[in-house]
């Protein structure tokens, strides 16, 4: 789940980061000319989501709280991949945040123009 989380990680910063337009709700894909990191970018996407959900299905399985059923294990495997996006989110926006109050100490605000 942590390497899921760290892998999120790889593909949403550059999707904030790598320069206009700057989405953080939707993954960006695509990088124009740039090949290499296009492919990048998505190798990781592919890898973030199959090792969320494998992980999550180990955890699921194997916790012994949720009754071994297929329907509480499948529930708990939504929850912590859902779970491990979101968590994923939060610390790109706290990044962006940082970010974005150091910009504005310095006198600068080319993170957020308006």
């Amino acid at each position: 789940m942590a390497l899921s989380c760290v892998l999120f990680l790889t593909v949403f910063l550059p999707s904030w980061f790598a320069g206009p337009p700057r989405r953080f709700w939707v993954t960006r894909l695509t990088y124009h000319n740039h090949k290499d990191q296009q492919s990048f970018v998505r190798f990781m996407w592919v890898l973030a989501w199959c090792t969320a959900l494998l992980g999550s299905l180990l955890v699921s399985w194997n916790d012994e709280r949720l009754p071994q059923t297929f329907g509480w294990i499948l529930a708990g495997a939504i929850f912590s991949t859902v779970s491990v996006w979101a968590i994923s989110k939060v610390i790109v926006a706290f990044i962006i945040l940082v970010a974005w109050i150091i910009e504005w100490v310095k006198g600068k605000n080319q993170l957020l123009p308006k």
